[in-house]
């Protein structure tokens, strides 16, 4: 059998039926002068995963800029500007952890396990090593504007994305076992999901320097190891756990809400808002599916992301 990369480089695409429609932006009344308001006490929708997109592929983790989304397809960086299109970008890259784009179009790529090295993707497909031996997995751009990077055993490195220069002080107790991030909306928060037996989301209070208080368990989860963390405008956070294979929805207070159990087939590992560009629509989440195929689906949550339209919206409650 072909591999999609093959199949992407002959041009081939299988005949599938359009994917439903994911616009779910009710709650946000874009009428009234002023930034958009986000109505964090409307009713959301039910938990509901759309049906696979035919053509995105994603294994570990996605990036959506623009009319753009990207995935890894476990050999090489695979583009899609809609549902029905896909195109090699980058061949033989093993960018087994997490991805996140920056504001000039690169990509910051983290090879989790055979190099330990994060990269920078250049929009033309050129590939730069910006640091080494850092064994991360989670990625996420900081409301400081550095790659904060979640990395095995226990430290969380912030990397200048222009200069490569590693700030390692941030070293976690030895009991949490840092897996991913995200940042509360006002970015004075960081939230960490993590590999340990309890299923324990940390809380680190940020400082106007960004520099960490003393961390507390902020929340636990039935499931443990987390794969997804992500945090919607109104600072609810959205969680997947590989052991037990279920997604939660978690309050900034802490109350934890099962969304919904998986079978393993249906595994949610790695997940990015829309753009509000193109095809991505900015109130669903897209999200990798590995043990599908490296398929993509469409998560209609009704919210955008924590730093849509670069912060600019307000919100009610």
């Amino acid at each position: 059998m072909l591999s999609i990369a093959t199949l992407l480089l002959l041009g081939c695409r299988p005949e599938v039926p359009d994917p439903p429609d994911t616009d779910t932006d009710a709650p946000v009344d874009t009428d009234l002068p002023g930034p958009p308001v986000v109505d964090c006490s409307a009713p959301l929708p039910p938990f509901e995963l759309g049906e696979p997109l035919p053509a995105p592929r994603a294994n570990r983790s996605l990036a959506i800029a623009g009319d753009t989304l990207v995935g890894w397809d476990t050999t090489s960086l695979i583009r899609s500007t809609g549902p029905h299109d896909a195109a090699l970008w980058v061949p033989e890259i093993t960018a087994f952890g997490g991805m996140v784009f920056l504001d000039d179009g690169s990509l910051v790529v983290s090879e989790h396990l055979r190099t330990e090295n994060v990269l920078r993707v250049q929009p033309e497909g050129g590939v730069e090593i910006l640091a080494t031996g850092l064994r991360a997995y989670g990625i996420v751009k900081g409301p400081d504007g550095r790659i904060w990077a979640t990395a095995e055993p226990d430290t969380i490195y912030r990397i200048d994305p222009d200069t490569g220069e590693v700030d390692a002080s941030f070293v976690l107790p030895a009991d949490v076992l840092p897996r991913i991030s995200d940042f509360s909306p006002a970015g004075d928060r960081l939230y960490v999901g993590t590999r340990n037996e309890q299923g324990t989301i940390w809380a680190f209070d940020l400082d106007s320097d960004g520099e960490p208080a003393e961390g507390v368990p902020f929340a636990t989860t039935e499931g443990t190891f987390h794969d997804v963390l992500v945090v919607d405008a109104c600072g609810d956070l959205y969680v997947t756990a590989y052991e037990g294979s279920a997604v939660y929805r978690i309050s900034p207070d802490g109350e934890v809400e099962t969304l919904a159990t998986f079978q393993p087939v249906d595994h949610v590992h790695g997940a990015a808002f829309g753009s509000g560009v193109g095809a991505w629509d900015d109130h669903t989440l897209y999200v990798a599916q590995p043990n599908r195929g490296n398929l993509v689906s469409a998560w209609p949550l009704g919210r955008p992301a924590r730093d849509w339209r670069g912060g600019d919206y307000t919100v009610s409650r």
